[in-house]
């Protein structure tokens, strides 16, 4: 082949330049491909077409693709040859070809990429004045490497099987090979997968396409779709992957279970997380936020319907709030009843007695997470109780009250249990790893009926599931 010394050189150049620098992902799924390329076609030495014998000539390769995968891929080719004739009556021929190719691409994720093709297609010859039209088949391989994410060097050697219907001539199937190389072009598709090094270490021990240096979840099952992050998909956000999710829309802030299927304790057809009445008695007709839409009877008498009562067990003749709870008419955060200082100023910082504090014994918050439910300490959280344990040696003089909050979901007396038992737990904790005077602390649980933020959202009510530790100077 006459041309392939200057193809070798050209790639060699091209992988010198300084564009050919590391690029973030080599094949994208989805994405449009534009090829165009240049090199030389060769025609087996007895085809003659017309009394013409072909001459090995130069060609010109067109083509477009589609990556459906990235893997797979998708591309017709139109192809130009300028051929001059060995004998015959013409000098030049005129060849044009179009095949329509299926590609199988190895290592997609690297820089270079080599791949296999093959297709099928039409050939049309045109010496002088005249035409031949043949059917054309063809089988190859070849490579590219991207310089830039959508820039990139490709170079294709081919064989093509030329097959004549002339039942006239001794021989209707002719063997050519045609060898380019150009430039590749890629639009759009996505996302991008991250650069797979060849470096022994950069692995993708569960084969879901990420690659274990940036996976957060490197041991997903095989077949699952994941995300960017190599963690199973969750579409509605609910927690529950979409390969285990029956419920695959599930409303935003709605609890769900396992099977990511919404949960309505009070059958009301308002799903837990949703319902601001989550105790409605069966049968009741409830509104869009799952409270009664008719009036309902009052069992504490404190003027609130049993519907809307968000503390249905105030004990009678107790002044309430529209929920139903006890009031706190300087908003401090202690209901009346227990408000030893009822009239302290806004925005003060009081004690479990509604008295201000002090400002160096500020309530500390702790950004703990517990299990739905449950009370126990879990141990990626030991470094913020460490600081709770740092911010009590910096007060040997004080009391310590653990205080346990909740959102509203659920019962006003279930949440008061469980505020209990958390603010116990954070206490046990703080006692058996970091040897907290246990005279001085004491855990007491306020459950739903100090909320910080609106727990009609579910931002409101992240923020009041919380444990506070509380310091009482000089105690």
């Amino acid at each position: 082949m006459k041309n392939l010394p200057l193809l070798v050189v050209f790639f060699a150049v091209l992988a010198s330049t300084p564009f050919a620098k590391k690029c973030d992902a080599a094949i994208r799924p989805g994405a449009m491909t534009l090829s165009l390329s240049a090199g030389e076609y060769q025609f087996e030495g007895n085809q003659i077409i017309e009394d013409t014998t072909l001459e090995d000539s130069p060609v010109y390769d067109f083509a477009i693709g589609y990556n459906f995968s990235r893997r797979w891929a998708l591309e017709g080719v139109f192809s130009y040859i300028d051929s001059e004739a060995t004998s015959g009556p013409v000098d030049n021929v005129d060849v044009f070809a179009a095949h329509l190719d299926l590609l199988y691409h190895f290592r997609p994720e690297r820089d270079f990429v080599p791949y296999l093709a093959a297709g099928l297609g039409g050939f049309s010859i045109h010496p002088g004045g005249d035409s031949d039209e043949n059917a054309l088949f063809n089988l190859g391989a070849g490579f590219k490497y991207f310089f830039t994410d959508n820039v990139g060097f490709r170079a294709d050697v081919r064989g093509l099987l030329n097959i004549d219907d002339d039942d006239e001539r001794e021989r209707d199937v002719y063997k050519n090979i045609s060898y380019t190389g150009g430039l590749i072009f890629q639009f759009g598709g996505g996302p991008k997968v991250p650069k797979v090094s060849a470096e022994p270490l950069a692995r993708d021990k569960d084969q879901d396409g990420v690659i274990d240096q940036y996976d957060r979840c490197p041991d997903t099952a095989e077949g699952v779709v994941v995300d960017a992050s190599g963690c199973p998909q969750d579409r509605d956000g609910d927690g529950v992957p979409n390969f285990r999710d029956l419920c695959p829309g599930t409303p935003a802030g709605a609890v769900v279970d396992s099977q990511g299927c919404t949960v309505d304790t009070d059958m009301d057809g308002v799903p837990d997380g949703l319902d601001l009445c989550p105790d409605t008695a069966r049968g009741v007709a409830v509104d869009e936020k799952g409270c009664s839409e008719t009036p309902m009877t009052d069992a504490d008498g404190d003027g609130v319907k049993d519907g809307d009562d968000k503390c249905p067990n105030t004990p009678e003749g107790m002044p309430v709030n529209s929920y139903g709870c006890p009031r706190d008419d300087d908003g401090d955060g202690v209901f009346d009843f227990e408000d030893q200082c009822p009239d302290t100023p806004e925005g003060s910082v009081v004690g479990p007695d509604g008295c201000p504090l002090p400002v160096e014994a500020a309530p500390l918050t702790l950004r703990l997470e517990f299990e739905s439910g449950d009370a126990t300490v879990r141990p990626e959280f030991a470094g913020e109780l460490e600081r709770a344990s740092d911010f009590i040696k910096a007060h040997p003089n004080s009391r310590i009250i653990i205080e346990g909050h909740t959102d509203s979901v659920g019962s006003a007396s279930s949440n008061l249990a469980l505020s209990q038992a958390r603010a116990e737990s954070v206490r046990d904790y703080l006692i058996s790893h970091f040897g907290a005077d246990a005279q001085r602390i004491e855990a007491k649980g306020y459950g739903e009926a100090r909320p910080v933020e609106d727990n009609s959202t579910p931002e409101g009510r992240m923020q009041n599931r919380r444990v506070v530790i509380t310091l009482i100077p000089g105690s």
